[in-house]
């Protein structure tokens, strides 16, 4: 996030005001028993900070949402969480913007194990009776 302050010496510290709207596939309508509480939970979003020197500085942020279930995206569908991001400069100067984060859905291959074979030990207590027999 680009950040502009005239001033000279100000903590430039970003933060989100709220929790994240999310959208399926541009609708606010989710699946039953779909839970983004830890998607859009606002302490998923940090910033790094920056000092002012009167030209352009840069906030980098990092989404880490805990816990996300993302197993109800398919492929093709398309989640958006909007924040509203802000910077404030220390002395009551607040700046906003939208910061929106995109998860594209995939096609996960299913996966197979193959079957553990167990070892059957033999033991003497067992005969080849067709042997035994004549057979």
């Amino acid at each position: 996030m680009t950040v502009t302050d005239a001033d000279i010496g100000d903590n430039l510290t970003g933060s989100v005001s709220g929790n994240g709207v999310a959208a399926l596939n541009g609708a606010a309508t989710l699946p039953a028993g779909v839970d983004l509480a830890a998607l859009i939970d606002a302490g998923a979003i940090s910033f790094t900070t920056a000092t002012s020197d009167g030209g352009a500085k840069t906030l980098t942020w990092t989404y880490d949402p805990a816990a996300a279930n993302l197993d109800f995206l398919t492929e093709g569908d398309v989640l958006t969480i909007t924040y509203t991001a802000q910077v404030n400069d220390g002395f009551g100067n607040v700046g906003s913007q939208p910061l929106t984060i995109t998860i594209n859905g995939a096609n996960d291959a299913a996966s197979i194990a193959a079957p553990t074979v167990a070892a059957i030990p033999v033991s003497d207590g067992f005969e080849n009776v067709s042997a035994r027999r004549g057979r």
